[in-house]
């Protein structure tokens, strides 16, 4: 599980910024967009320092501790705040009923379905395959609102499929738990 939730991670700051960052610039700005997150850098940085076995000082390592620590309640405030316009913003061209429709169906079935056969492919079994199958249904991830605000990409509608592919999960979820 952490192998998938990491993998999705790295795709989300890279893939996922280039894609938000293309809506408004060029491929090379898009490309250098990705390069300008801290999340590149920490990246390399905390596989360096997983090679090297090295030890941050340990008043750094608290600072550090705390920052990530922080970051689930500051992404959950930008929602919020992002929640709050989503209602005026739904006769608006930000927030269409295809591009929320689309978004609903790729979080909650397509990416299931894909995840489904690809690991029949891998020929992946048991409660691996479980676990992975039960996390690619999970709900769209806060983070991508906080990446559409920065690019402006749709952030009211992005808002809107988390919202909404939150609530969907306490059904989907439990349904596939005991499909499963």
């Amino acid at each position: 599980a952490s192998v998938y939730v990491i993998v999705q991670i790295i795709i989300m700051n890279t893939l996922g910024v280039y894609l938000a960052a293309r809506s408004h610039f060029s491929a090379v700005k898009a490309i250098r967009s990705v390069f300008t997150l801290p999340s590149v850098y920490a990246a390399a940085f905390a596989v360096l320092f997983r090679v090297t076995d090295f030890q941050l000082p340990q008043g750094l390592e608290t600072g550090v501790s705390m920052l990530s620590a922080a970051y689930a309640p500051l992404a959950l405030v930008i929602l919020g705040a992002q929640m709050v316009g989503v209602r005026e913003a739904g006769t608006s061209l930000s927030v269409t009923r295809r591009g929320f429709w689309s978004g609903m169906a790729m979080r909650m079935l397509i990416g299931p379905l894909v995840a489904w056969g690809l690991l029949a492919i891998l020929s992946i079994k048991g409660t691996l395959f479980s676990v992975i199958l039960i996390l690619s249904a999970m709900p769209a991830a806060v983070n991508a609102v906080i990446l559409a605000e920065e690019y402006d990409a749709a952030p009211k509608l992005v808002s809107r499929c988390i919202l909404w592919t939150t609530l969907a999960s306490f059904i989907v979820l439990p349904a596939m738990i005991g499909f499963l």
